[in-house]
C-alpha cells in the first residue's frame, strides 16, 4: 500500500502553534531552516516567549520532532517547558550561519535525532 503525502504551503504552517504532548504551549513556528542543495526541511524555527512572542530566544528544532495535528492545526512537540528553556537557541536578529555543521549537529542530538542528512532518502 502507497503512503499518501500531505503537502501544506509554509503559509499555512508559518506561525502556527506549538504545544507539547501536555497541551503547554510552546510557542509558535517563525520559519523554516531549508536545506536548498539537498531539498529537505532542516529545522523549523520556534519563537517561545517574549510579548507577543517577539524577542526572547528562538530555537531550532529538527523537523522529524514536529507532528503536525490536521485536526487542530497545530504542531506537537514532545517536550516539556523547562528542557525547551535549555535547548540550543538564538537571538531571532543573530541566526546562526544555515551552513554551521556544529549547530545543526548541537541541535539534533538535543532532541535525540539522526540528523537528516545521515539518513538515506532511498
Amino acid at each position: 500500500m502507497l503512503k499518501t503525502q500531505t503537502i501544506l504551503s509554509t503559509g499555512n504552517l508559518l506561525h502556527s502553534s506549538v504545544t507539547n504532548s501536555e497541551g503547554e504551549d510552546l510557542g509558535t513556528v517563525a520559519g523554516f531552516g531549508i536545506d536548498i542543495e539537498g531539498g529537505r526541511v532542516a529545522y523549523a524555527i520556534l519563537a517561545f516567549g517574549g510579548v507577543l512572542r517577539f524577542g526572547n530566544k528562538w530555537f531550532a528544532i529538527p523537523w522529524d520532532a514536529l507532528t503536525y495535528s490536521h485536526h487542530d492545526g497545530k504542531f506537537i512537540l514532545n517536550i516539556d517547558r523547562e528542557m525547551l528553556e535549555t535547548s540550543p537557541g538564538f537571538n531571532k536578529d543573530e541566526w546562526p550561519d544555515v551552513q554551521d555543521r556544529e549547530f545543526a549537529d548541537q541541535v539534533y542530538k538535543f532532541y535525540n535525532r539522526r540528523p537528516y542528512w545521515e539518513i538515506s532518502s532511498s
